[in-house]
């Protein structure tokens, strides 16, 4: 593959400044730095606005009036990069419709980049039928197809089964942090035990309160713990039943991407939780390369990776109840010798094991044999 087109589903495709950056958008740019990589000339389809500037690398084409003579360009594959369906109450993304017709009439291979379990393609046609605005595209955004490869950081795709999919391959795309570096740089200092403001940090959005009992079982129980993201009302939406006498963590407001590290490190530690469909498929978040990163001590749920393949069999680094969390949280606050011994083993499994190239050539060798 030569030539390439790319799609997002969801959201506007627009290459902001870091400091606005969002979590979506660095799920494109590491697809483009991934299929440039490749050697690929990839052209980007996107709601395009009069504020936009013209990219040095990518042609960027409005979708809505281009969609229509996609097949005109010779492309040799579409990819897709997964997001949330826009179609619900209030404002709606009428622009994803041209998506869905590029999906739709595309001639050439036509991959989707599962970053999120929860985000494959979703069928349309049935919400916007109701709103009076859309419904003449209903049938335009049919999907029929079942020729769509998806690429997915889940580890266990026995069990995928998305619209459209011919078949399923795992690439670590939760790693893509470590790929990014201008993005993700990598901290080698930390604060002072002592200066600290928290023992535990999580960042993210409420979800629908899918990871409510795991956050309940290691965020709450300490005014030393802060959550940081949207949705959850100041700790209102958790279930009281659930909680019962614990203390209720700190609750701060969502940052932009740049600034997750930075909120990080005012912690020592986090715990990486998923949502039950993470833990189904065997997905390790991004926010674990993330935090390790940003030099703070990254626990993980043992139940998103019960063989301890993450952490290379390292048993320190997975915790199974508050009680084992909390014990090992003191250990480390016991002398700096112990919290920086820990720093020192995770960036040793995690960052300097790491090949910029070979993760590169592997997505390389993947495409080619699928």
């Amino acid at each position: 593959m030569k030539k390439v087109a790319l799609i997002k589903i969801g959201a506007r495709i627009s290459f902001k400044d870091e400091e606005k950056m969002s979590s979506t958008l660095v799920e494109v740019l590491a697809t483009l730095k991934l299929l440039s990589s490749c050697d690929m000339e990839v052209d980007i389809y996107t709601k395009k606005s009069a504020r936009d500037k013209d990219h040095p690398v990518y042609d960027v084409y409005d979708l809505k009036t281009n969609w229509f003579n996609i097949n005109m360009k010779d492309y040799d594959a579409l990819f897709i990069v997964n997001g949330s369906v826009p179609f619900y109450g209030g404002k709606d993304g009428n622009d994803d419709i041209f998506n869905y017709k590029i999906i739709n009439c595309f001639e050439g291979k036509m991959f989707y980049m599962l970053f999120d379990p929860y985000l494959g393609l979703k069928q349309i046609h049935g919400n916007i039928a109701k709103k009076e605005d859309y419904k003449i595209h209903a049938e335009d955004t049919r999907v029929t197809r079942d020729d769509i490869t998806y690429i997915t950081q889940c580890q266990d795709t026995s069990e995928i089964n998305e619209l459209g999919q011919q078949s399923v391959h795992y690439f670590p795309l939760q790693q893509f942090p470590l790929y990014m570096s201008n993005i993700y740089p990598e901290y080698n200092s930390y604060p002072p035990v002592e200066e600290l403001q928290r023992d535990l940090t999580y960042c993210g959005s409420f979800r629908g309160g899918r990871r409510q009992e795991d956050m309940i079982e290691y965020y709450f129980g300490s005014e030393r713990s802060t959550i940081v993201g949207s949705g959850y009302k100041d700790g209102e939406r958790f279930s009281k039943k659930k909680v019962g006498n614990l203390i209720y963590p700190k609750f701060e407001k969502p940052v932009k991407q740049k600034q997750v590290a930075k909120e990080m490190r005012k912690g020592l530690a986090t715990v990486i939780i998923g949502d039950p469909l993470y833990i189904k498929h065997y997905d390790i978040a991004q926010r674990l390369y993330e935090c390790v990163l940003a030099n703070v001590i990254t626990f993980i749920d043992k139940k998103l990776d019960p063989e301890m393949r993450t952490f290379n069999q390292m048993p320190f680094f997975y915790v199974t109840s508050k009680e084992d969390l909390y014990n090992k949280l003191a250990y480390l606050y016991q002398s700096e010798d112990n919290r920086l011994r820990y720093l020192k083993m995770q960036k040793e499994v995690i960052i300097n094991s790491f090949d910029f190239n070979l993760y590169s050539a592997d997505f390389r060798r993947m495409l080619e044999v699928i």
